[in-house]
């Protein structure tokens, strides 16, 4: 980068000014634009030869609403293509994922872990996994109950799945899912306002983070889900 009067013509060939103050320093610095500078310039900044005019279609950028999605989605996997391939490659979870998306149930998007283990064990034995006793092998149900158990907790750490309780009013009857932030004591309908005690064998129930949900897909107006072009770009990283 010259700090001096210059120019580069159609040939590629530069002249420079040559000063007062740089002729007694008999020294001149030279810095050659890396690629990615000249791209950028190239980009936000373009000009025509001989022109004064700058074509800056392109200055005023931003992310899409559909890139800022995809974006914090693959945030909470923290930028980790082989720790996302472990989830969306495996039948069990991208079904359940795509299940709990697409869930008309009165609780949400929500599940327990007793229904999670026995969906696991369904597909496990559709896909010709034999269990026997523990004493047997390391195929038996308390290894896979282990596995999913270390699997589910490791999803609430990255807040893909998002603990909570589902409590059924005791006055409206209504099945509704509270946060942890919200479990206290006492839970206050937000059907009908009436009050109701957490009860002792309320299961967690793990709620799948809207994150997720909008990179899998949505319901259009007319109520028919419809799958989101992220997550086809999401397998093509993972594949690339």
């Amino acid at each position: 980068m010259l700090q001096t009067a210059s120019r580069v013509d159609r040939n590629r060939k530069l002249s420079f000014a040559v000063t007062p103050e740089l002729h007694e320093k008999r020294k001149l610095a030279l810095k050659v634009w890396n690629f990615y500078d000249v791209a950028s310039v190239s980009v936000t900044s373009p000009k025509i030869t001989g022109s004064r005019d700058i074509k800056n279609v392109f200055r005023s950028v931003a992310y899409s609403d559909s890139s800022i999605k995809l974006d914090r989605f693959l945030s909470l996997f923290n930028n980790d293509f082989s720790f996302l391939q472990d989830y969306i490659h495996d039948k069990f979870w991208n079904d359940l994922f795509l299940e709990l998306t697409t869930s008309g149930k009165a609780e949400g998007d929500t599940i327990v872990f007793k229904d999670l283990f026995e969906q696991c064990h369904k597909v496990m034995l559709e896909q010709g996994q034999v269990f026997t006793p523990r004493e047997d092998g390391r195929y038996n149900l308390e290894n896979l109950s282990l596995s999913l158990k270390y699997m589910v907790q490791t999803l609430c750490e990255h807040k893909v799945f998002l603990p909570g309780f589902v409590i059924k009013c005791r006055h409206c009857s209504s099945r509704i899912r509270y946060s942890i932030e919200e479990s206290k004591e006492k839970f206050t309908c937000k059907g009908c306002s009436g009050t109701n005690h957490l009860r002792a064998e309320n299961p967690i129930a793990y709620k799948l983070n809207s994150l997720v949900k909008n990179n899998y897909g949505s319901k259009s107006a007319k109520g028919i889900y419809v799958p989101d072009g992220n997550m086809t770009a999401v397998r093509t990283l993972i594949h690339l």
